[in-house]
């Protein structure tokens, strides 16, 4: 397994140069697709109609943003020749990785479970030929009724939420007493502003330890700018991004400005793994759990939050 640590290493590099580089323009480009579309924000499989999870969704809507594509469905050099089509000569495919369970032997017989990485290879529709597809047009986002309808469902799907108040005028979650304050929603903009801030926070919540044990009990927030903080805001900034994508409504943009993106990039350098541990934690991918092909597991609270409320 050898070959595939470095295999992974290499890839993992490569990946995350791209976002820097995207991230060095001021482009926070994975919130993007999300902010254009609702019927179909989320990368899917054409054929499948199964939306990608954790790292997949986040690096296949960066890609489609990036190389402008119109809509952020993949398919594989196999699917696309069972449609009668074929890949347009000079396009590249996109890596994806899923990760499997191997059970390997050790000394007296003994188990031992761990997580390897296999990858395959998809294509945007847009890079494919001789097959007409058919996708739903979505309407823009909008700041009405109904979206904030959706919005609603979305939180009260988060069955085992943290206390949600409204004490103080800064949006902000305690981890030591699982509690969200919210400002009130008049004093947002627009009511879809009021919930993709809180979108943020409640996705920080999910680091609580009765979920996926992101914080350690008794230790103090990390300062802004630590390589701590700067994972933590990536994967509120990441979730947020994928919940607005499916209620409809514009990302919070509070954490595009110049000292936020520059401490991202720092992280980055640091680890290039990074960018792909905080895309799974969105989905609850931990490194000890997990299943076959890279399947969420559907009892995690932010696939409950995403997925639940919307279907």
């Amino acid at each position: 397994m050898h070959s595939e640590t470095t295999k992974f290493g290499q890839i993992t590099e490569a990946i995350t140069k791209e976002i820097i580089e995207e991230l060095q323009k001021g482009n926070v480009t994975w919130s993007t697709p999300f902010s254009k579309a609702i019927n179909s924000g989320l990368a899917k499989n054409y054929v499948t109609g199964r939306p990608y999870t954790g790292f997949n969704q986040f690096y296949l809507s960066f890609k489609a943003a990036t190389k402008g594509y119109q809509t952020p469905q993949y398919l594989t050099f196999k699917q696309a020749q069972e449609l009668g089509g074929h890949i347009r000569k000079g396009e590249k495919a996109t890596v994806i990785i899923f990760w499997k369970v191997i059970e390997q032997d050790r000394e007296a017989q003994e188990k031992q479970t761990r997580l390897y990485p296999f990858y395959y290879y998809v294509f945007n529709i847009d890079q494919v030929d001789g097959v007409t597809f058919h996708i739903l047009t979505p309407p823009p986002p909008s700041d009405n009724q109904l979206t904030n309808v959706a919005c609603q469902n979305i939180v009260a799907g988060y069955s085992n939420g943290p206390q949600i108040t409204s004490a103080a005028a800064t949006p902000y979650y305690v981890p030591a007493q699982d509690k969200v304050n919210m400002p009130p929603v008049t004093s947002f903009k627009t009511e879809s502003l009021y919930y993709s801030v809180l979108f943020h926070e409640l996705i920080h919540s999910t680091g609580h330890s009765s979920r996926l044990d992101r914080f350690q009990k008794g230790v103090k927030p990390a300062p802004f700018g630590s390589p701590e903080y700067s994972k933590e805001e990536l994967i509120a900034e990441i979730g947020a991004t994928f919940l607005c994508g499916l209620a409809g409504i514009y990302p919070d943009t509070r954490h595009h400005n110049a000292g936020y993106i520059d401490n991202w990039i720092d992280a980055l350098q640091r680890d290039y793994t990074l960018i792909i541990t905080a895309a799974n934690h969105i989905l609850g991918l931990k490194e000890t759990n997990t299943e076959e092909l890279g399947t969420v597991n559907t009892n995690v609270v932010t696939h409950n939050m995403m997925f639940k409320a919307a279907s």
